[in-house]
């Protein structure tokens, strides 16, 4: 349990894990609630390290889904470089467009259900297409029908290895003249070949880790998992304390 050995009163306990679902950065807590910065930051690590064991791993119950994935800056962050052959940047990753986990821009996945909303994302190395695949078998249900995604190649796949119907937008490049974002193909009126939702979901959660100015490549997937939490919870549920509170090896002795 994560504060097992905390002298803490229960009300500052409250209000720190309060600020953590919310997103709020450590040094911010750490003033707000008077506890020492590095306490603040152990008990942060100890929490998101429960939510990502404890995350949902079923596939979306949704027939019809959106795929797409972003890059995120991380690095080593506060992490030293002594050796002469490996220094540390002096200012932000400048590199663009789809990266990998080597070059510090390691590509987070999000998948959503159109009817449900709920949302999964997944940290990984690389967007090839292996990846891709794997991906959407982890978050799609056996009788899932359609996925839609941009035209990124890592999908290309889909419909013959997992027996989804494979919708695409064509976002291209800027000045192509083939640019797309939504598509009416069946002619009733109603865009349905969209990613818009899934792509909505990747703002949002870029918007979470920009306030933390830098997360190392190491815990992104803690950060993520703490943003896909609050996100699909809603609400600051007992059930949400619950995980954060206790791992999933403890969530299992104690129901045991």
């Amino acid at each position: 349990m994560v504060f097992e050995k905390t002298r803490q009163p229960p009300s500052k306990l409250v209000l720190l894990l309060r600020g953590i679902a919310k997103g709020e950065p450590t040094a911010h807590l750490a003033r707000e609630l008077n506890i020492g910065r590095r306490r603040v930051h152990q008990l942060r690590q100890q929490v998101q390290c429960n939510l990502l064991s404890t995350r949902p791993t079923e596939p979306l119950p949704d027939d019809v889904l959106e795929a797409d994935e972003l890059y995120q800056n991380a690095g080593e962050k506060s992490e030293p470089h002594r050796d002469p052959a490996d220094r540390s940047r002096r200012r932000a990753n400048k590199r663009r467009g789809h990266g990998t986990y080597e070059t510090d821009r390691p590509p987070i996945f999000s998948v959503k259900g159109r009817a449900s909303g709920k949302v999964r994302y997944f940290v990984r190395h690389h967007a090839d297409g292996a990846t891709c695949l794997a991906v959407v078998k982890a978050a799609a249900h056996q009788q899932a029908r359609v996925l839609n995604t941009d035209d990124w190649k890592g999908y290309t796949k889909v419909e013959a290895k997992l027996n989804l119907q494979h919708a695409t937008v064509r976002h291209g490049r800027p000045g192509s003249g083939q640019r797309e974002w939504a598509r009416d193909d069946d002619g009733d009126g109603v865009r349905v070949v969209r990613c818009n939702g899934c792509e909505g979901a990747g703002t949002g959660l870029l918007s979470y880790l920009r306030v933390f100015r830098g997360v190392h490549k190491k815990y992104l997937d803690h950060y993520v998992a703490t943003y896909e939490t609050m996100t699909n919870a809603k609400q600051f549920t007992a059930a949400v304390l619950q995980r954060m509170r206790f791992s999933k090896l403890e969530s299992q002795s104690k129901d045991t």
